[in-house]
């Protein structure tokens, strides 16, 4: 196991975030898109530690990805 916490352990998001390697802001949001799966007793997000070593384990391609694309024109005026 990856983490160092037993089986049945529920990790807070900042705790969560540093097993990633990850800032918290985008642990919650791969929670919200359900890329990590999360437990939420009441209104915290817990994440299990088991959960988070699957995560860990998959390849690059089991994981979307994302491209942005960025192009600046210039444009010069001509007299």
């Amino acid at each position: 196991m990856l983490c160092n916490t037993t089986d049945s352990a529920l990790l807070r998001l900042k705790a969560a975030a540093e097993v990633l390697g990850v800032h918290p802001l985008t642990l919650r949001r791969w929670a919200d898109e359900g890329r990590v799966p999360v437990v939420r007793p009441g209104r915290e997000r817990r994440f299990r530690s088991e959960d988070l070593d699957r995560f860990l384990g998959q390849t690059p391609k089991d994981i979307p990805r994302r491209e942005a694309l960025y192009v600046r024109v210039s444009v010069r005026s001509r007299p």
